[in-house]
């Protein structure tokens, strides 16, 4: 049970002075790219460290605040990333962190309870309906988890339907929640960006046309081509990708030519 419309109103510990954030520098990385936008916009300098820096460096302050609380990946080990900084210790997970940026920020959370109630309503349907079929076409793509045609394709109609559920509430909405950009924006921005540059049925996106503008309105943010373009991106609209083909069924060997007896 989310429970941030509890203290959003309540002046948090996050000054806007520069802030740590451990993570994977990597422009590509999702989680990295939604904290340092929800931090362009709420006026936080961020300084993204990656974990093997912080181990290399501290390895008491890596086993302390990058526990191995996620699956272990290729290139950074068992660790839980993004973890910011705060005045009082760490907050782990990319979507407590955009919290954190949204309290700090004016009008990020929202500028009603009710507002911020939805606000954390769409953070957690971003983790529990397009998340669990997005993600994996990242891991895929980056060669970190295999999959198939038969699998991708799956996960590509389910996470497409989740971001349908989406376009339909910006049928009638510029933003998410209320009339100006919140962390709830910033999530699902990131997540269809991800959706239409890796994933197998990412042509079929740009259809979802409410979606698709709020994406445009959302990249289209100074705030946000400043962050993406600190990352190394180009803060462009991904090229148009190809529909995946089914691969094509390996030819038979022709049986071998029976032997001859031995005489």
């Amino acid at each position: 049970v989310t429970v941030s419309v509890l203290y959003w109103r309540d002046d948090f510990p996050l000054s806007m002075a520069a802030r740590t954030l451990i993570a994977n520098p990597d422009a590509a990385d999702r989680a990295t790219r939604a904290c340092a936008i929800a931090a362009a916009l709420a006026g936080i300098e961020l300084r993204v460290v990656d974990p093997s820096d912080i181990n290399a460096a501290n390895p008491a302050l890596y086993r302390q605040n990058c526990h191995p609380a996620l699956p272990a990946d290729a290139r950074h080990g068992p660790v839980r990333v993004p973890a910011l900084r705060v005045d009082h210790g760490y907050v782990f997970g990319c979507h407590a962190v955009l919290r954190c940026f949204a309290r700090a920020g004016k009008g990020m959370y929202g500028s009603t309870d009710f507002e911020a109630s939805q606000v954390d309503a769409w953070l957690d349907y971003v983790t529990s309906e397009i998340d669990p079929e997005n993600i994996p076409f990242l891991l895929a793509s980056f060669g970190f988890v295999e999959m198939t045609y038969d699998e991708g394709v799956t996960k590509g109609k389910n996470a497409l339907a989740a971001f349908a559920g989406a376009s339909k509430w910006l049928e009638t909405r510029t933003f998410l929640v209320g009339e100006r950009i919140t962390v709830a924006d910033v999530a699902v921005f990131v997540a269809f960006d991800g959706f239409l540059r890796h994933a197998q049925n990412a042509s079929e996106g740009p259809k979802l046309k409410h979606l698709m503008r709020h994406y445009l309105t959302v990249l289209h943010h100074p705030k946000v081509q400043e962050a993406i373009k600190a990352m190394g991106g180009d803060g462009l609209v991904p090229p148009k990708k190809a529909p995946a083909k089914r691969p094509a069924k390996p030819t038979p060997a022709p049986p071998a030519a029976p032997t001859a007896a031995p005489e």
